[in-house]
């Protein structure tokens, strides 16, 4: 008796995680800082301070407007118009920098919506772990225990991948701005961090519900 209410305890525990978990990847598609753009303390203690933090204010991206980017009919166009250069170029036998060139803004475009997709799939997967975990507490079948940690696995991956992917369309190592020790750099932000975190967190969760939330019969 003792040994099966600590395994629903855990389950319990395991449940809770992934609720938190879906929380924090929902409120990082919300939010408005995917990205962001950080000023040093140089410029903020300067007499520029606050005008740095006024030019900066808008400069980064929520998740919406990269959703709402890659989903729009000119991003479409010019995807398709960038895929025929790049095919007509490599035809023609185009090679080196001037074809890496040529391939840059497309291959940029596919990183934003690559983001746009990890980031919706991260939620997803964490809300299927989230509601098989809840159903599993009712239900003793094994399988469902199965589908939550593929469920949490698949989505602690995406969500590495996505803030992954949005750390490369941010080419974190260049500065925006630099004069001598101050700069402004692009950096991520709070959205993309809480779906990585959330999408983590869960996946552990998951597996911790298969392996320690079995119920002994």
């Amino acid at each position: 008796m003792a040994k099966k209410g600590k395994l629903s305890m855990v389950n319990l525990i395991v449940l809770g995680l992934l609720v938190v978990c879906l929380v924090l990847a929902i409120a990082g598609l919300s939010v408005d800082n995917w990205t962001d753009v950080k000023v040093s303390d140089d410029i903020k203690d300067s007499m520029f301070g606050d005008m740095a933090d006024s030019m900066t204010e808008d400069m980064g991206m929520s998740f919406g407007d990269i959703l709402d980017t890659v989903t729009a009919d000119e991003f479409k166009e010019s995807m398709d118009y960038y895929k025929q250069l790049i095919d007509e170029a490599e035809k023609a036998g185009m090679e080196g920098d001037a074809l890496d060139e040529l391939k840059a803004p497309y291959e940029m475009g596919q990183k934003y919506v690559a983001i746009a997709a990890f980031g919706l799939l991260t939620v997803l997967l964490l809300a299927v772990a989230t509601v098989v975990c809840a159903l599993s507490l009712f239900v003793n079948v094994g399988f469902l225990r199965f589908v939550v940690m593929i469920a949490g696995v698949l989505a602690l991956i995406s969500g590495i991948i996505a803030i992954a992917l949005t750390g490369s369309i941010l080419d974190l190592g260049e500065t925006m701005g630099e004069w001598g020790d101050a700069t402004i750099k692009p950096v991520i932000g709070a959205g993309a961090a809480l779906v990585a975190v959330g999408g983590i967190v869960g996946g552990l969760s998951g597996v911790a519900s298969f392996f320690f939330g079995k119920k002994k019969k």
